[in-house]
């Protein structure tokens, strides 16, 4: 049978009228993002929105660090402070999280713990059952995963979840990938410094050696007194040199750490 006509109509476009609004409100989202002023607010504006638009109780996004054994970030949302404070250590990318990767595939399960890669929780973990994770990507590699867990309303998530968590997760993808390469420019500035300084120290180095050569060729040593004073300014040179090098391998230092002179 194919029911009332105007009812199957009419809940079409319910259905067209919601999906439009998760969708809109993955955009404003990515607005929100975009104007975040910091890494953690952007990602956790993106784990709000994930959480929001799928219907769940519980969303994280973790970000291994260069090592991949620890997260340099996780961003948790469904938990209050107190009971996410009791969570303990953060996931580690094992179990199902590790299937999203190492494999850099969506999971999506009515429960995770007949997942064939289950390995149980972390101390003091929620309990869930239903499980959606997709992984986040830049240029083929998985650089971190966007996860939900236990579906407010129906027993699993849906495939237009999946597809809604996916476009959440390509603009956590922008936001992981703009903080590398704002890393790396200031790796590259850093590096760029210490070799600026080193060749300084190079030059003021050489050219003080080689005034204090200079002044060493017209040693006197048939007048005591002036050889005297020659000796005094070679030291004086010398010292002044010594000085400079100090100075530049504080300055290498300080760039080591950081800091520029």
């Amino acid at each position: 049978m194919s029911g009332n006509p105007q009812m199957n109509q009419s809940g079409e476009w319910f259905c067209r009228q919601g999906l439009v609004c998760k969708f809109e409100r993955v955009h404003r989202a990515a607005i929100a993002v975009a104007g975040a002023h910091d890494v953690g607010s952007a990602l956790q504006i993106i784990v709000d929105s994930a959480r929001e638009v799928a219907g769940a109780e519980l969303a994280a996004l973790g970000v291994p660090d260069a090592s991949g054994e620890q997260l340099a970030h996780f961003v948790i949302s469904g938990l209050p402070g107190d009971q996410a404070a009791h969570v303990g250590e953060p996931p580690r990318g094992e179990g199902v999280l590790g299937v999203l990767l190492r494999e850099g595939k969506p999971v999506r399960t009515p429960d995770i713990e007949k997942h064939p890669a289950f390995k149980g929780y972390p101390p003091h973990h929620p309990p869930i059952r239903s499980f959606l994770g997709v992984p986040v990507q830049s240029g083929g590699e998985v650089i971190g995963d966007l996860y939900l867990a236990n579906k407010i309303e129906g027993d699993t998530f849906t495939q237009e979840d999946q597809s809604l968590i996916e476009m959440l997760a390509a603009h956590a993808a922008v936001v992981i990938q703009s903080l590398r390469y704002h890393r790396q420019a200031q790796e590259l500035a850093l590096l760029q410094e210490r070799e600026r300084l080193a060749r300084q120290l190079q030059d003021d180095v050489l050219q003080a050696m080689y005034g204090a050569g200079l002044l060493l060729g017209t040693l006197d040593l048939h007048d005591p007194d002036r050889a005297a004073g020659q000796v005094a300014e070679i030291q004086a040179r010398l010292d002044d040199a010594i000085l400079r090098l100090r100075e530049h391998l504080l300055g290498l230092t300080d760039s080591g750490n950081g800091s520029h002179r």
